[in-house]
């Protein structure tokens, strides 16, 4: 884990990116750069959000932007039944978004 709470790693043919912790705009900065760093062509991108304990807008801007990138190739895991699911669906990102509840790197 890096000073941004951050993971990157490999997982079958995608990049995984596997978020610690708390993540607002004193993260932001050092996070996105690494994001597209490590994507490369890769056809799977993977934000893992289950060990996030809070992120604010600018994480969920960051999103979006990823999405905006990425496209299909983007797949965000968050835990089922916690409050970070709920700021998915309340910004209606999770319509947005392809989300999924388990790692894996294959769209649900």
């Amino acid at each position: 884990m890096n000073d941004a709470g951050v993971r990157p790693y490999q997982l079958d043919d995608a990049v995984v990116f596997e978020f610690t912790g708390d993540h607002d705009v004193s993260t932001i900065g050092k996070i996105e750069p690494m994001v597209y760093a490590n994507v490369g062509d890769r056809p799977r991108v993977v934000f893992d959000l289950r060990r996030v304990t809070y992120f604010d807008s600018t994480m969920l801007a960051m999103f979006v932007r990823a999405q905006r990138t990425l496209g299909d190739r983007l797949l965000v895991v968050v835990p089922e039944k916690q409050s970070l699911q709920r700021i998915f669906e309340i910004t209606r990102l999770d319509r947005a978004l392809t989300l999924t509840s388990s790692l894996t790197t294959k769209s649900p």
